[in-house]
């Protein structure tokens, strides 16, 4: 691919007085029509930095028209696919947009290369036992209202008891005269509300570390419970809980199939994703499970992640996406991102996610053995 790029400039016989033209596509004089994917990204940027900018269609230049404009331009042969590349129109006359028009081709023209995108995909469903799976709702791609999570990290339309399970646990344990330790520290917390209630809240001992138990020493070693923070990734939960009953060996809990792990996997997914990239793109204009998750997991990383906050695609730089490999969130749904990605080389996207789901560990009474 990079030995087919060609940077260039052509006179053309522009009618966009004012403004930058982008195009959509052009047509080279020996390569033939040109595919520009990248476009939008192209005139969101110039927007950005206040130029008009009008988007079309080039036509190949007629040689006995006189020339109004000239176009910049780069194009590259895809090895698996049509000629791409990007193009500038300016109109004569305008020293400042010519200049800036050539600036941006040769930046974004620097960017070309082959690279991977690996997406992270939102919290899956977690229906409760017995139930029908819900339908996850993937992220809206009609420009509707952005989805809704649960305190645990679930969306809102999944069936996912967590919550509800967790707070009935503390009452319970509470009415036992038990003090209840609440383990964990969530990675995700739903914004619009706490993930338990004022009664549940009361007298609990917040469990957010190893280091938190040795406060615990004073307690009577039979008066005390533990329960799961809804939204916690249950490996740190463990690493609490270890230390717990080393103190506690006779320490009663709720019980391990009433956990929610998915923002255990959304963790797990963002790991395993950043370990193959270069860059963290949050493509995302809110704190989502999946963002938080991708966030905690780029603190974790041993080597450093660049991460880039992009809410729209003219927030975009070229030194954002000159790497190998991305990791990308991006919760509305929106595929602008990747349309644009493919237009400044040959792109590979992948999906990453990661799903626990909580199976019977035994058959009921009168059923047959296998």
């Amino acid at each position: 691919m990079n030995r087919s790029v060609l940077l260039e400039t052509f006179p053309h016989p522009l009618q966009a007085p004012g403004a930058l033209t982008v195009a959509r596509s052009w047509v080279h004089p020996e390569r033939g029509p040109v595919d520009c994917p990248a476009h939008p990204l192209l005139a969101a940027v110039a927007e950005r930095d206040g130029f008009r900018v009008r988007t079309t269609s080039l036509t190949a230049p007629d040689p006995d028209c006189r020339p109004h404009g000239t176009v910049f331009a780069v194009s590259y042969q895809d090895p698996h696919g049509p000629v791409r590349g990007l193009a500038i129109g300016v109109q004569l006359g305008d020293p400042w947009a010519l200049a800036y028009a050539h600036r941006q081709i040769v930046a974004w023209s620097s960017t070309l290369r082959t690279r991977r995108i690996l997406l992270l995909s939102p919290p899956a469903a977690a229906p409760a036992p017995g139930t029908q799976s819900a339908a996850v709702p993937g992220p809206s791609t009609s420009g509707g209202a952005p989805p809704r999570w649960r305190a645990c990290g679930c969306a809102h339309q999944t069936l996912c008891p967590a919550v509800d399970r967790a707070a009935h646990a503390i009452r319970a344990f509470q009415a036992q005269s038990l003090r209840v330790a609440l383990v964990g520290r969530p990675v995700w917390r739903a914004p619009e509300a706490p993930p338990l209630t004022p009664p549940e809240h009361k007298l609990l001992l917040p469990l957010t570390s190893t280091s938190a138990v040795a406060g615990l020493d004073s307690l009577d070693p039979d008066s005390i419970a533990f329960v799961v923070a809804p939204g916690s990734s249950i490996d740190q939960v463990s690493e609490i809980l270890t230390s717990l009953r080393v103190r506690f060996p006779r320490v009663r809990g709720q019980h391990p199939d009433q956990w929610c792990y998915t923002m255990t996997d959304q963790l797990n997914a963002a790991r395993s994703a950043l370990a193959e990239s270069d860059t963290l793109l949050l493509c995302d204009s809110g704190a989502t499970p999946t963002t938080m998750a991708a966030v905690e997991a780029a603190t974790e990383a041993r080597t450093t992640i660049s991460t880039h906050r992009i809410s729209t695609l003219g927030r975009l730089h070229p030194r954002d996406i000159d790497v190998p490999a991305i990791t990308a969130i991006d919760s509305t749904g929106s595929t602008t991102l990747v349309d644009a990605l493919s237009g400044l080389g040959p792109l590979s996207v992948v999906r990453r996610g990661a799903q626990s789901t909580t199976v019977a560990s035994h058959q009921p009474v009168g059923a047959p053995a296998h």
